[in-house]
């Protein structure tokens, strides 16, 4: 039963994990699309905030030569469950983990990662970000 339990919470920290990399990718495509469109969203400072922390977070982890805390925290579970790292539990595991994990020399990823990061950084400067009320407000005083 404990097994199970590992393994259900390492299966939703994968789901979480591509949750983060869906928003990152997806939310830098929908800033230019929206940008385009028109759509007052994506200038919104605390979206806009959350996807340069998360991606700010995730380029310097990989700059420094660590695994992503989410991948070790997995591993550890499915391992806890008595897995291998990075097996998967169900199928919709495995397909995630298909597509999310891949065998590439971290230095290339620490180097699409910065590269990613100046493209996020550049859009900040192209797609202005609306400051939140109460810094309008603050900053009018």
């Amino acid at each position: 039963m404990a097994n199970t339990i590992y393994l259900l919470l390492a299966d939703l920290l994968l789901y979480l994990h591509f949750l983060v990399v869906f928003f990152l990718l997806a939310g830098f495509v929908v800033i230019w699309l929206g940008h385009w469109r028109g759509w007052r969203f994506v200038r919104n400072f605390y979206f806009r905030s959350a996807h340069l922390v998360v991606l700010g977070l995730v380029t310097l982890q990989a700059i420094g030569g660590h695994i992503c805390p989410l991948t070790t925290w997995e591993d550890a579970l499915r391992q806890r469950a008595g897995e291998d790292a990075r097996y998967p539990g169900s199928f919709v595991a495995y397909w995630v983990q298909r597509i999310l994990y891949y065998d590439v020399d971290l230095r290339w990823l620490a180097a699409l990662y910065a590269i990613f990061f100046a493209a996020v950084l550049t859009t900040c400067w192209r797609v202005k970000i609306q400051p939140p009320a109460w810094w309008r407000r603050s900053s009018s005083k």
